[in-house]
């Protein structure tokens, strides 16, 4: 059993990946033409691909998504290449704004797409740690995949779509349930499970894991304060701080996890 959910998990990261480069090799226009959301497929397709449902993600792209592209005019290698250059030479401009027409992502969207890392990396953790959690008890297994897939939704909508305040208010009060069970867990204990009221000890995973909410809770709470028009604008300063923290946090995040170690 350990061998083969070695290889479907090797497997959802190959086809997350292969999928994923198969949709950005697509021109805008072909996706438009099919009535599908690019941005959405891609950040969808590479969540479920780490999280070991790429199997399921290449289903979806393979029967909702292909059928639907204009069939493509057969172009040689040397053509494929050049839309390739192209493709790659627009992001470059787009990410270093070299280019005067191309889209700027507004601070709302980028504290969004922060907030978003932050509850992916969250949802990468708790996933490597179900399968240990259904041997401790079998509701704790359930609770951990039930996150882990609810957190990955809220991934993939938040990356899909403009920043929809009733996404992100769930995305930040499920955060938030998630670091004051943590709390409890290391303070008094939970009530259920082979040791009720027993509390856990805190670990670097785990740890990193609650960081990752609390920080999406906070930057979520920013977007929220922002559109209702509480606060005028997201001040650049806090936009750079909140940026410079989050990317090293993401990192420290997948690497422990890697590392395991973990006592969630």
């Amino acid at each position: 059993m350990i061998e083969i959910a070695v290889y479907w998990i090797a497997a959802s990261y190959v086809l997350g990946i292969g999928l994923a480069v198969d949709q950005l090799r697509r021109p805008l226009s072909e996706w438009e033409a099919a009535g599908r959301n690019r941005r959405f497929w891609v950040s969808m397709t590479i969540v479920m691909g780490f999280h070991a449902l790429g199997q399921y993600a290449a289903a979806a792209y393979l029967i909702g998504v292909v059928p639907r592209f204009r069939p493509a005019e057969r172009a040689g290698p040397r053509q494929a290449l050049r839309r390739l250059s192209a493709a790659i030479i627009h992001r470059w401009q787009r990410a270093t704004r070299a280019d005067p027409t191309a889209h700027r992502l507004t601070a709302t969207e980028e504290l969004a797409t922060a907030a978003a890392l932050l509850v992916f990396a969250s949802s990468f953790i708790h996933s490597l740690v179900t399968a240990d959690h259904f041997e401790e008890y079998w509701l704790f297994g359930v609770f951990f995949a039930a996150v882990t897939s609810l957190q990955a939704l809220w991934t993939a909508l938040v990356f899909g779509d403009p920043p929809n305040r009733r996404v992100l208010l769930a995305g930040a009060v499920g955060n938030a349930a998630l670091v004051a069970v943590w709390a409890v867990s290391r303070t008094v204990g939970v009530p259920l499970g082979p040791h009720p009221w027993q509390p856990e000890p805190a670990g670097v995973v785990d740890v990193l894991s609650t960081l990752d909410e609390l920080g999406a809770v906070i930057l979520v709470a920013a977007i929220l304060a922002t559109l209702r028009g509480d606060r005028p604008s997201i001040s650049p300063a806090y936009l750079r701080l909140a940026t410079t923290l989050v990317g090293p946090l993401f990192l420290f995040s997948v690497l422990a996890a890697f590392g395991g170690g973990h006592h969630h």
